[in-house]
């Protein structure tokens, strides 16, 4: 298994390559298509399956999607069924820092995958999910905005709910063990048993 960050957009999203196997898995690719489409091609392999996976649907992890729909068409893209209206709202951007996203492809409801196993994460938003792969026994964590480093996801925004966000950061510390590597979708990467240590909010919240 490989990760490559790339941070994109005005807020500085990170958007995840993840190759496990000859399968490409695309996390939330937010803003800068060219550069995650060069990133892409740079690597001069044929991949068997590209999956573009969104931890959740705000505008900041999906403005990239029309664009890599269209570069790479055979490309499955997922996102839980319960983000679909913010994925879709008209009123998903944040102007001036981040537009509406054009051009959004369909996408389709994440099921059991042999690459990655899917944490259903709602708090920041009610779709949101985790996403959890395996690499020769290290596990990594793919966040999105649900557990950061220091930090915690907002709960002020549309959907946003304190008390599903508490429940999830609950699991998470409970079903995932300490050495467990955290990618969120902001900021740099961290442990679950490091933010069960040193992360005030999180500790706050449960």
């Amino acid at each position: 298994m490989q990760t490559e960050t790339i941070q994109t957009g005005n807020v500085g999203e990170n958007c995840f390559l993840v190759t496990a196997g000859n399968t490409l898995c695309i996390i939330d690719p937010g803003a800068d298509a060219d550069l995650i489409i060069r990133r892409i091609e740079n690597r001069k392999t044929a991949f068997a399956h590209i999956e573009v996976l969104f931890t959740h649907a705000h505008a900041d992890h999906i403005g990239a999607a029309g664009a890599l729909k269209k570069r790479f068409p055979e490309a499955v893209f997922r996102l839980d069924s319960k983000d679909k209206a913010i994925y879709l709202s008209e009123d998903n951007a944040f102007p001036p820092y981040i537009p509406l996203a054009e051009n959004l492809p369909a996408t389709v409801e994440y099921q059991e995958n042999s690459v990655y196993s899917i944490l259903p994460c709602p708090g920041h938003t009610p779709g949101g999910v985790s996403l959890l792969f395996d690499d020769n026994g290290v596990q990594h964590l793919y966040s999105g905005d649900t557990l950061f480093a220091g930090s915690i996801g907002r709960t002020d925004f549309e959907g946003g709910s304190l008390e599903e966000l508490s429940k999830t950061l609950r699991m998470l510390t409970e079903k995932l063990d300490d050495s467990v590597i955290v990618h969120p979708g902001h900021g740099p990467d961290t442990t679950i048993g490091r933010e069960k240590i040193s992360n005030v909010y999180l500790k706050h919240l449960i």
